[in-house]
């Protein structure tokens, strides 16, 4: 396996408020990408990288079930961010999305909250894994508005769930078929746009 990663702050931001894990030896890669005010988008994803990673890892030692155990980290990310939050002023208004790919028994689990993306990428096919949790990928499905409308459109960074935006959030896992010979890349909307 070859893992390679890249993370910039972009052209718009003072800071970069994206946080990465990828381990070999767990097969599992998280991409998080924080918003929020002065360092609270990092704070917010780095913590959620830190808890999805951490209960993925010890769930797995105890042989818990992939999906399940994706799906509680992500529910316990939200829950840590939005309990700091509550904690502190300069906080409060952190969030973050997030994706995560877990190769496991060869299958790859993939769960995300936000617009941040997956995609493998096989035989010189880029195949989008994830659907944005977004106003404007919603519109798109329901025919409002069309692809390239949505490019300028003034509510493309509106997105509809992140970890800690709202109370209650409802991550969208999956069990998908995975080739050896395929190309994880797990992405931001800083990639995407």
């Amino acid at each position: 396996m070859e893992i390679s990663y890249l993370t910039h702050r972009g052209m718009v931001r003072e800071s970069n408020e994206d946080s990465l894990f990828a381990d070999e030896r767990l097969r599992l890669f998280i991409v998080a990408d924080g918003m929020g005010g002065h360092l609270a988008g990092e704070v917010a994803s780095a913590l959620a990288v830190e808890e999805v990673s951490r209960i993925v890892h010890t769930g797995l030692e105890l042989g818990r079930e992939a999906e399940t155990l994706l799906r509680e980290s992500l529910l316990v990310a939200h829950e840590s961010i939005l309990n700091l939050a509550r904690s502190s002023d300069s906080m409060c208004d952190m969030g973050t999305t997030i994706v995560a790919g877990l190769l496991i028994n060869g299958k790859l689990v993939v769960g995300h909250v936000g617009d941040s993306r997956a995609y493998e990428i096989e035989d010189g096919r880029i195949k989008q894994l994830t659907h944005d949790h977004s106003f404007i990928a919603d519109w798109i499905r329901e025919g409002l508005i069309t692809r390239l409308e949505a490019r300028t459109h003034g509510a493309r960074h509106g997105l509809t769930m992140a970890l800690a935006v709202d109370d209650d959030v409802d991550p969208e896992i999956q069990l998908l078929p995975w080739h050896e010979k395929s190309c994880l890349l797990l992405c931001t909307d800083g990639l995407t746009d």
